[in-house]
């Protein structure tokens, strides 16, 4: 690096070639690892700015933060986001209410540890297992059949807990998220087919499973809150 301001300029070298870039002033370091056992490491020191420069020689760019090397990480884009929320909905909304119409002894595998209340016609329930006493003990048999369903991500850096403790920023994924799902339909209670249905509207938050157990069957996904009413 020489001089200051107009004339500053910084020179990636590999063997002839020559690459020049001209950051700004302060305050991080940027250091570019490239193939070749015999070929140096270059600092670019106090760029105000990081710099972006496409060269094919150039396979690793890390950033140095205080004194300690991080890799860049970019923000998932919104398609990303998008997409991964519509599939935690749709495998959500496509294994729940199945499990009511004729699993209900799983129904309360759907749900966070520690959900905030549950919420039935306004009625509030404690948590999954209660969710799940009242429907194998005293709901009728019932069809659900949903006719919709949306979903927004709440929160995009949904700070996880694992069993060891608040998941570090470093090691999130796009999968840390929250997200907002409404469903409406139709519920016939009771096994005699030509009962008539009922409208009905539900809203959930979900959140990921922080549990590491990958077994068969394990949801990625897990109900953090939840209300539901009959609407007709």
């Amino acid at each position: 690096m020489s001089g200051e301001g107009k004339d500053e300029c910084c020179m990636l070298f590999r063997r002839s070639r020559v690459v020049q870039a001209s950051p700004q002033l302060r305050p991080f370091f940027l250091f570019f690892f490239r193939d070749g056992a015999n070929i140096p490491r270059i600092c670019f020191h106090h760029t105000k700015y990081l710099f972006w420069i496409i060269c094919p020689f150039i396979c690793h760019i890390y950033t140095l933060f205080h004194e300690s090397d991080k890799p860049i990480t970019m923000a998932p884009s919104e398609d990303t986001l998008t997409k991964v929320s519509t599939e935690a909905a749709t495998e959500f909304v496509q294994s729940f209410y199945p499990a009511i119409n004729s699993n209900r002894e799983s129904i309360s595998s759907y749900y966070a540890p520690a959900p905030s209340p549950v919420l039935f016609n306004g009625n509030p329930v404690a948590d999954g297992a209660a969710v799940q006493e009242i429907f194998v003990h005293q709901m009728p048999a019932a069809v659900y059949e949903v006719q919709s369903y949306d979903c927004q991500i709440i929160n995009p850096a949904y700070p996880t807990t694992t069993p060891a403790g608040p998941k570090p920023q470093s090691e999130m994924g796009v999968k840390d998220m929250s997200i907002l799902v409404l469903v409406s339909g139709y519920v016939r209670y009771g096994e005699d087919p030509d009962k008539p249905q009922r409208g009905f509207s539900e809203t959930f938050v979900l959140v990921p499973n922080p549990s590491s157990d990958k077994a068969r069957g394990r949801k990625e996904w897990l109900i953090q809150s939840q209300n539901f009413r009959l609407v007709v």
